[in-house]
């Protein structure tokens, strides 16, 4: 397991790599769905290699996304790059060994707004867009709002990252499926 630094032009050339990967095994989405935050921002980049597709947010974490404190986050912004490369690797290796590899039981709804917006443009293809998956849970219930709200339409996953051995989802594209983690330019040890 590595950690790999991404500036914010290696980010737009991942981006972009990324979306040549989508249309070069003929992937042309309509719709570009966003998951926040970080997949918002790689969404928003990959989008204007896809200029007619529209673009749309979705809001949903794991809960120990939203726990991270800022006292936390400015205490781990002062450590040494070795140091926070060794925490980012005990987290993910701690929510690897806690993560149950269930299909959650609660059913995600998509916002109401987002899923009258898609029932209204009604997009045969659908990507959804991630920086990394780690246990995959995200991206599934996304996923699964979207074929709810779109049973017919062609619901494709893009994420630059798979940082576990065996997500609940395996992403259509991928830039690194080796477990390697990123810090992102929005990263609290950026």
């Amino acid at each position: 397991m590595k950690v790999i630094t991404m500036s914010d032009r290696e980010l737009a050339e991942a981006c972009r790599r990324l979306a040549e990967a989508c249309r070069d095994a003929g992937t042309m989405p309509d719709c570009i769905v966003g998951i926040r935050t970080g997949g918002w921002i790689v969404a928003r980049k990959m989008a204007s290699c896809f200029p007619d597709a529209s673009l749309l947010p979705v809001a949903l974490q794991r809960p120990s996304t939203g726990r991270k404190t800022d006292v936390v986050k400015s205490v781990v912004r002062r450590l040494p790059r070795f140091l926070q490369n060794w925490l980012r690797i005990l987290e993910s290796r701690l929510l690897s060994a806690f993560d149950d590899g269930k299909i959650p039981l609660d059913v995600f709804e998509l916002p109401e707004e987002m899923a009258t917006q898609l029932a209204k443009e009604c997009p045969e293809t659908v990507l959804i867009v991630d920086d990394a998956i780690d246990s995959g849970k995200t991206m599934w219930m996304v996923a699964e709002g979207v074929r709810r709200v779109l049973p017919s339409a062609k619901v494709k996953t893009a994420v630059i990252t798979v940082t576990t051995k065996k997500p609940l989802i395996v992403p259509d594209f991928s830039l690194y499926n080796n477990r390697t983690l990123i810090r992102f330019p929005w990263a609290i040890d950026a």
